[in-house]
């Protein structure tokens, strides 16, 4: 395919590997919600609760899994000794909308949990729930406070009043700039930080994948992590990407949902010229891009236009009960 060729030679001459589609974890989440490594998420929570569990098998990863796209999966998530929960987010920009974000994974997870557990929501007895608490650790260059307290009351309509609101859920974040805050008496929190910090002054001399492998190169011997990061060496270059430069591989993933994914869907369908297969691809063009993030609103202007039809009929496609014959 010559214009999947031209960009990744684009993307090498300006220094930028070509993204891997298949690569869906964040670095926070490969080492904290590793289920290899669960002696570091508990090391973790014992920071975060001033608690003192030594038995790595008193916890139970339980990130969710089954996202679409990977904007909606939770970074990590434990259960600890089958009592609490607690949700994990790494941020590298402030975001005030976590508490909705956290509202959502929670629901997914505890809906899980009831089902697995056998629970009945319609007895008469009261179930037993897990208790949850909710974190963000920030990394970003922006200013933040050492400690920041975000609520999903926050986003209401008129939430002057608090004494009148009947859905909370509150949200601590942990600036992992501050110096008071860098080691949280968890050593690989700190260990991730100072990767994270190192990477981005390397960033600023070399291109990202050299950053990243000089980074592994400096990490000091006794660090707890060093040995599973330079194993997994490549994992680590290709997730830092999304961790360093977001955005712009969110938009290579965009590119490509565009020129492969619409191409292959409504082009097939426009050569072929049958009802059926222009329908499908119709359909599947759509889908693709709600996918990859793009609003309906441009997803239908971009169908039309590639098909020559009015938005409306665009609509009028896309709300049809598809033909199972």
């Amino acid at each position: 395919m010559p214009k999947r060729k031209t960009k990744k030679t684009k993307d090498h001459e300006q220094g930028k590997p070509a993204v891997n589609r298949n690569v869906k974890d964040r670095l926070f989440r490969f080492i904290f919600g590793n289920p290899e490594h669960k002696e570091w998420s508990l090391a973790l929570y014992n920071a975060l609760e001033n608690t003192s569990y030594t038995n790595p098998d008193d916890l139970e990863i339980t990130t969710l899994e089954n996202a679409i796209y990977m904007r909606m999966k939770n970074d990590a998530s434990i259960l600890v000794d089958s009592r609490n929960f607690s949700f994990w987010e790494q941020q590298s920009s402030l975001n005030p909308n976590i508490p909705y974000r956290d509202l959502k994974y929670f629901v997914s997870t505890i809906e899980k949990y009831v089902y697995m557990n056998h629970l009945n929501e319609y007895s008469s007895k009261p179930m037993k729930l897990p208790r949850p608490k909710f974190y963000v650790f920030y990394n970003g260059k922006e200013k933040a406070e050492k400690i920041t307290t975000l609520k999903l009351s926050d986003l209401y309509y008129n939430n002057g009043d608090d004494d009148d609101i009947s859905l909370e859920l509150i949200v601590t974040q942990y600036n992992l700039n501050h110096p008071d805050i860098k080691p949280m008496a968890c050593k690989q929190l700190y260990e991730y930080q100072w990767f994270v910090s190192t990477v981005r002054a390397n960033k600023e001399k070399m291109d990202i994948s050299d950053a990243v492998s000089k980074a592994l190169d400096d990490m000091p011997e006794d660090f707890t992590i060093r040995e599973f990061m330079i194993a997994n060496r490549k994992e680590v270059i290709e997730m830092s990407l999304f961790e360093f430069d977001e955005d712009y591989y969110m938009n290579l993933f965009k590119e490509e949902y565009l020129q492969e994914g619409i191409q292959k869907g409504i082009q097939e369908g426009i050569s072929r010229g049958i009802d059926s297969e222009r329908i499908q691809g119709i359909r599947s063009a759509f889908a693709l891009l709600k996918g990859a993030g793009i609003s309906e609103e441009d997803s239908i202007m971009r169908i039309a236009a590639q098909y020559h039809l009015s938005d409306t009929e665009i609509r009028r496609i896309l709300s049809e009960v598809p033909d199972r014959h």
